[in-house]
């Protein structure tokens, strides 16, 4: 079941009431005083026509001021009996529980709504405070029951995504403690092409992206990858991805596995490449600069030349010396961008010194 069909059940179950000693109620309450349900009531509103917003004056969403409020739950009224009726619910964003309860302070616009407080229903969890999201998805009773972490990280991370898993049908949480990098996984299921995807086009890229994606995505390159996704700092990302370490060995995993989707990437390695790759434990990767790979090839190249005037011996055993120091260049992305064409033959040209090498057998004339 999706979290929206949840949220329309427990909804519609605050209009329950006893026949017996009470009439129903005229109207449900949902105030939502940080307006962390704002971004989902245009959903909900198609599947809960009787749904109200306060706001500004727009009939056709569903939603005006207070007095457009009292006229439109009148108007319904008077079209049904108390058998018939469908309750409105009327969406409060930015209104607390206790600014409805405290009339002599209320402003004129909210004086008409108060007395809603009185013959409706509120919708609201058993201790009597508002719904939040956290606190819905948390409820065994009415919400899902999920273990969420409670810091201040994971709220963000769940409001942010919120609207993008709100109806997902195929979302299944899975049984353990989850934090904020679980609820940015789920608006970023593809993150590291994400990540290329903005080394690629820059700003373009995240013109893509709403205001909580951008959001989101701003979060995690900054936590988990050390770098805050902004044109002027492409270049140091890059040099990261060019470290691989640590996060950053994954990205370059797929980066590698698949370099002609982001063509400009090269370009940015290229710029960002240090002037000293160290050696040893602090040593960085040679196969991630396009420049160290064309210094092999050109290296290679005259190499190569100088083995026309050698005897075929020396010119095989030269072969195999060669292709041990550029034979690794061949799994090299470069290669697979055709930018290692020497590296590349190399492999065949020691394939046929080696052939050539064979004694020819000649023992017999059918031999």
């Amino acid at each position: 079941m999706t979290i929206a069909k949840k949220v329309i059940q427990s909804l519609r179950a605050a209009k329950r009431h006893n026949r017996n000693i009470m009439v129903g109620p005229e109207v449900i309450l949902w105030p939502d005083p940080e307006r962390q349900w704002e971004s989902v009531i245009p959903l909900l509103q198609s599947e809960v026509p009787e749904l109200l917003k306060m706001g500004d004056y727009d009939p056709d969403s569903r939603q005006g001021p207070v007095i457009w409020i009292k006229t439109t739950v009148y108007e319904e009224f008077a079209k049904g009996n108390n058998s018939t009726y469908k309750a409105p619910i009327i969406y409060l964003p930015g209104i607390s529980k206790h600014q409805l309860k405290r009339v002599g302070e209320a402003s004129l616009e909210m004086q008409p709504l108060l007395e809603y407080f009185y013959t409706g229903n509120l919708w609201q969890h058993r201790n009597g405070k508002e719904w939040t999201v956290p606190a819905f998805l948390q409820n065994e009773e009415e919400g899902l029951g999920l273990n969420l972490a409670q810091d201040t990280a994971t709220k963000d991370a769940i409001l942010k995504c919120f609207p993008a898993i709100f109806e997902d049908v195929k979302l299944e949480f899975p049984d353990r403690h989850l934090s904020a990098n679980y609820f940015r996984s789920l608006l970023f299921p593809s993150l590291i092409p994400s990540i290329l995807g903005w080394l690629n086009e820059g700003e373009t890229f995240l013109s893509k992206f709403n205001k909580e994606e951008g959001s989101t995505f701003s979060t995690i390159c900054q936590e988990q990858y050390g770098f805050e996704p902004i044109d002027a700092l492409r270049i140091e990302a890059a040099r990261k991805l060019g470290e691989q370490k640590n996060n950053w060995r994954y990205v370059w995993e797929y980066f590698a596995n698949s370099p002609s989707k982001f063509p400009k990437v090269q370009q940015i390695l290229r710029d960002a490449k240090p002037a000293d790759l160290g050696t040893g434990l602090f040593g960085i990767p040679e196969e991630s600069w396009p420049q160290v790979n064309e210094a092999g090839e050109d290296e290679l190249r005259s190499q190569l030349l100088q083995l026309e005037s050698k005897e075929p011996s020396a010119i095989q055993e030269r072969l195999i010396k060669l292709d041990a120091d550029h034979g690794k260049r061949r799994s090299w992305i470069w290669s697979e961008l055709k930018q290692s064409p020497l590296a590349d033959a190399l492999e065949h040209l020691v394939r046929m010194a080696n052939h050539a090498a064979e004694p020819y057998p000649f023992g017999s004339l059918g031999e």
